[in-house]
This record gives C-alpha cells, structure tokens and sequence, in this order.
C-alpha cells in the first residue's frame, strides 16, 4: 500500500523538485491525514519520502504566503489547477483566492486544466482544487 500512494503523491513530482527540496504540505480537511514523509518508493527496504525530501505538514497555505514570511518570499511562482466542483463556482472562486495571495499566480481551471497544461507548467507551488 505505501509504494501505492508513494506512486500517487510523491512519484509525480520526482522529476521535478531535486532530492533535498524541503515539501510543505497541506492536506485538505475533508482528507484524512495521511503520513507522506512516511512512504516508501518500493519494497521494504526503500527509502521513505523524508529519507529524499524534507516534509513539513502546514494547517493551511494561508499562514505561510502571507507577505513577509519565509515562504512567500521562497515561492517564485504559483500554479493554480483544477475541476469543476459541486456548486459549478466553487473552484473559480478557490483559485481566484490563490490570485489574491499571489498576484503571478497562472490557474487552469475547467476546459483549461488537462493533463497536458499541468505537465507544461512549472512553479514553486501547486495548488489542486
């Protein structure tokens, strides 16, 4: 089960973010918490996520882009990306949050956001809505 979800959470960025690069995580609340720094690439004897890359989990984005802090001044660009949700609205108006915090951010979101947008992209943070 844990080479499953590494294959899911971790193995998609591998190849983008070098081994050493500190994740700050934050799971949404509607999931429960599952233990990435703690996943392993394969077998039992593979190394775990926090064995390749740093893992702190955040409450929320929120605290950590705000002006003046540590992480917003580290993150040079955001990448909005998502679906349509329940309400047809709810994911525009998630990603016009991210616009707030960061002005540069570029977001995909419904006819936009395929599979081919999000592996042309590259940024300091992914926001999935």
């Amino acid at each position: 089960m844990s080479s499953t979800l590494y294959g899911v959470f971790i193995r998609p960025i591998e190849t983008g973010v070098p081994a050493g690069t500190a994740l700050r995580i934050v799971l949404p609340p509607d999931v429960p918490c599952i233990p990435l720094h703690a996943l392993q690439k394969g077998g039992t004897n593979a190394p775990f996520t926090i064995d390749t890359y740093p893992v702190r989990y955040l409450p929320s984005a929120e605290r950590e882009m705000q002006p003046g802090s540590s992480a917003a001044h580290a993150l040079s660009s955001t990448v909005g990306f998502g679906n349509q949700g329940i309400t047809g609205w709810d994911v525009e108006y998630e990603l016009s949050d991210v616009k707030a915090f960061s002005r540069e951010a570029r977001t995909y979101y419904h006819r936009e956001a395929t599979l081919e947008v999000l592996r042309r992209e590259q940024g300091s943070l992914l926001h999935l809505a």
